[in-house]
Order: C-alpha cells, then sequence, then structure tokens
C-alpha cells in the first residue's frame, strides 16, 4: 500500500474486526491509516514474515553467546589458572592484566558458579587444572563463605594435581587482595602452609608479576624438555 509521504499509522487490535463503522471512518477520512484487525503479536509476527521475506540475508537467527563453557578450550597448555568468588571478578581482571602484560597466558572463568547446560563443564575444568603451569587461588573476605561454591571444587582439584608434584614443584600460589587473615579454617590448610602474596590498595608488585614469569618460563622449559 502506498501512502503520501511514505509515511503510514497502524492499528492493530482484535477488537477492531468488531468496529466496522470505526474502520470505514479511518479508511475515509484517515488515508495514512492502515488497519490491522488482529492482535498485536500478530501483527508482529506478519511484519517479520514479510521483513525476511524481502531481506532474506538477514533472517537467520541470532547466535547466542555460548554458555556452554566451550571457552575453557581456549587455554593454552601452560597457562597460569587464577581461582576466585564472583564477587572478585574486577580484581582479578586486573591482576590478568598485569600477567598478560607480561607475557603470560592466563585462564581464568569469566562467569564462575554459572550453569553450563548440555556441557560437561566439570571435566573441562578439571582438564584445564591439570594442564596450568600455575594454580594461583585469589582469596579475600568473599571466598570465607560457608555456601558451596564452585571456586571450592577448584580448589579440590588444584590439591590433588599439586600433590603429584615433586615437593619442591611450586604449583599453588595463594595471592590475597584484601586483609584476610591466613589462620582462616574456611581457607584449606595446604593454602594456609604457604607463603601468601598480597595485594596492597589493588596494586600488584612487579616483583611478583617476575617471580610469577620465571616460575612460568620454568615450567615451559621443563615441558619442551619433556617433549
Amino acid at each position: 500500500m502506498v501512502v503520501s509521504a511514505d509515511k503510514a499509522d497502524f492499528l492493530a487490535g482484535d477488537q477492531l474486526q468488531h468496529d466496522k463503522n470505526f474502520i470505514d471512518f479511518l479508511q475515509h477520512f484517515s488515508k495514512q491509516t492502515i488497519v490491522f484487525p488482529a492482535s498485536s503479536i500478530e501483527f508482529v509476527d506478519e511484519l517479520h514474515r514479510r521483513w525476511t521475506a524481502l531481506h532474506p540475508s538477514t533472517s537467520h537467527t541470532e547466535k547466542l553467546p555460548d554458555q556452554s563453557g566451550d571457552e575453557t578450550d581456549k587455554m593454552q597448555g601452560d597457562a597460569v589458572f587464577l581461582s576466585y568468588a564472583r564477587e572478585d571478578r574486577d580484581a582479578v581482571q586486573l591482576i590478568s592484566d598485569a600477567l598478560e602484560q607480561a607475557g603470560i597466558d592466563v585462564w581464568f572463568d569469566r562467569n564462575p558458579d554459572a550453569l553450563r547446560a548440555g556441557e560437561n563443564f566439570d571435566n573441562k575444568i578439571r582438564a584445564n587444572i591439570n594442564k596450568c603451569s600455575l594454580f594461583i587461588p585469589v582469596l579475600s573476605q568473599h571466598t570465607l563463605t560457608q555456601e558451596p561454591r564452585y571456586f571450592r571444587e577448584e580448589w579440590l582439584l588444584a590439591q590433588q594435581v599439586a600433590g603429584r608434584y615433586p615437593e619442591n614443584r611450586r604449583f599453588i600460589i595463594p595471592l590475597a587482595i584484601d586483609g584476610i587473615p591466613p589462620d582462616q579454617l574456611e581457607i584449606p590448610k595446604s593454602f594456609r602452609q604457604l607463603h601468601w602474596e598480597r595485594i596492597s590498595g589493588g596494586a600488584i608488585r612487579e616483583t611478583f608479576v617476575e617471580e610469577i614469569k620465571q616460575l612460568y618460563r620454568q615450567y615451559q622449559r621443563t615441558r619442551t624438555q619433556s617433549l
């Protein structure tokens, strides 16, 4: 239907089909009004049908972001694994940025505690912890919760992996980002017995980054020699 000035007003509603006089009035005195005597849902469906008919190249279904955990496949075989509580997401991003700027591959779950439908996410996390070079549990007051949280599963897996390494092989390096005491019972005993790095005021010490870099490179050399 062609209307003046390439503009039209659409009036939709299933009650319109019962008001013939009103429809006649609009058709005679409001030429720019197009009446669609059906529900608003049907009207939108019809618009969509006509649009896809005219624009088939854009009629594909938009792909939703993958929530299955496939991003875990992208972890480098010797990356540093960051484990954390979701409340500390911003701090972990800063830690990741500092390490990556030093040339260290880093991996952390962008959506901790989320449900992954149709995907055995546990197996992928387990595989990543098994092949990471270092495991850094990011500790804070948020990790003292009594609620079951996924980062505790990561801690348990990391302790199992650490148990397979020689005693002089540093694998778990706790990193505290607030004033959390090192003697909290909610923190695994094996973590409490290790030296903790602490971030003061959100700043990461260059010496810590350099320490992680050296351990990371050492792991790379060892892995290369074993191939």
